[in-house]
């Protein structure tokens, strides 16, 4: 099983994502059939993370509750935690901000006495995120500024961009154009010189700084939406099975998004 894991792993860092979750799938059943819980929780997270970059959100909603319970049983606090991290995302990804809430105030309480920052930063963006869609724009304003001093102290520099895109895109939703631009200059930079490696959420990213240049009216909306419609395409093309590949691009919401917005531009471009 162990074996079968690192194979999945290695489809998933090829962007094989559909190739991975069969491997974690069969680690989980051979590991399952002999009993090996602490197994069965690695096999239940990969397989969770693999579904949820799939778009395979009832899937990933069965793996990640089954591998609270391993965890918790074993009384492993640190995977008790990430576990949540990754059910905060889960749970904002289908719009259920409240339940996304609950589980990230919880996560970032138990991160913060174990010590974990680099978990603590994406559970404090993704609390920004739910927060916002909540209208609770005081609350997202500080769950994005407290996960933007983490990540600088870090210095996690690509996964900076995707906290400081969050707080643009809550300025432009109370009306603050001005402000949202001056924040995505920089994300707009890093994106166009260095591309979306290391962001968790690369999509969201590139949807943000769309919707901000394009409600100025900036022309750079138009080469910044044909890169990302670019990346999408060639990541949903390592995908080897059909169905999961629709999955990701119909399923998840931001990329969902990239391909609506690139057509547009692109039939406004051909008038």
């Amino acid at each position: 099983a162990v074996t079968i894991d690192l194979h999945g792993s290695i489809a998933v860092a090829r962007g094989d994502y559909s190739r991975g979750k069969a491997f974690f799938e069969k680690s989980l059943g051979i590991r399952q059939a002999i009993g090996d819980r602490g197994g069965q929780l690695r096999s239940l997270t990969l397989l969770g993370e693999a579904c949820l970059h799939l778009g395979a959100i009832e899937k990933a909603r069965l793996c990640y509750p089954q591998a609270q319970e391993d965890a918790k049983e074993k009384g492993l606090a640190d995977d008790q935690a990430e576990i949540n991290a990754r059910m905060v995302l889960l749970e904002h990804s289908v719009g259920e901000n409240e339940k996304a809430k609950q589980y990230g105030l919880a996560a970032a309480k138990k991160l913060s006495k174990l010590n974990h920052p680099s978990l603590l930063a994406v559970v404090l963006t993704s609390l920004g995120h739910a927060f916002a869609e909540l209208g609770d724009y005081g609350s997202a304003a500080a769950a994005y500024g407290n996960a933007n001093r983490v990540r600088t102290q870090l210095g996690q520099r690509a996964k900076l961009m995707e906290t400081v895109a969050g707080s643009a895109l809550l300025d432009l939703r109370q009306g603050k154009g001005e402000s949202a631009m001056t924040k995505i200059e920089s994300v707009y930079t890093h994106l166009t010189k260095r591309g979306s490696d290391g962001m968790e959420q690369p999509y969201r990213v590139y949807q943000t700084v769309f919707e901000v240049l394009e409600n100025a009216g900036d022309e750079r909306a138009t080469t910044l939406i044909e890169q990302a419609n670019s990346e999408l395409q060639a990541a949903a093309e390592a995908i080897s099975d059909p169905m999961l590949r629709e999955s990701f691009l119909d399923s998840v919401m931001e990329n969902r998004a990239i391909s609506y917005y690139y057509q547009g531009v692109k039939r406004r471009n051909a008038r």
